[in-house]
């Protein structure tokens, strides 16, 4: 995996940022945060930075999770219940408040 990432760098970021990515990948020990799976596919990995702001690409703060757990964290509106409840589906309590203090750093509302 850290070959395939090597390989395919976000292109519209900087070095540090595809960096740093391989590291929080060792660092996440090849797994997913929040749900703790194996990161197996490449296509399924999405980068979240905690505080998404410009140009703050440090590793403490980029988290490697899964597409649907970066949906749920970055999900502005609130107003499209079935979604959040089809997102949030086998994601525990615990998790789900990991999400939401990103949320909350974000200033989105927690779900």
């Amino acid at each position: 995996m850290i070959e395939i990432i090597l390989k395919n760098p976000y292109p519209n970021e900087t070095v540090e940022f595809n960096d740093n990515v391989i590291s929080k990948f060792c660092g996440q020990l090849g797994k997913y945060a929040f749900t703790n799976k194996m990161i197996l596919d490449i296509s399924n990995l999405k980068i979240v930075k905690r505080k998404n702001t410009p140009f703050n690409n440090k590793y403490d703060n980029i988290i490697l999770v899964e597409k649907k757990v970066k949906e749920l964290i970055e999900k502005k509106e609130v107003d499209d219940l079935i979604e959040m409840i089809r997102l949030k589906k086998g994601l525990t309590s615990k998790q789900l408040e990991e999400i939401n203090i990103i949320r909350k750093e974000n200033n989105l509302l927690t779900i």
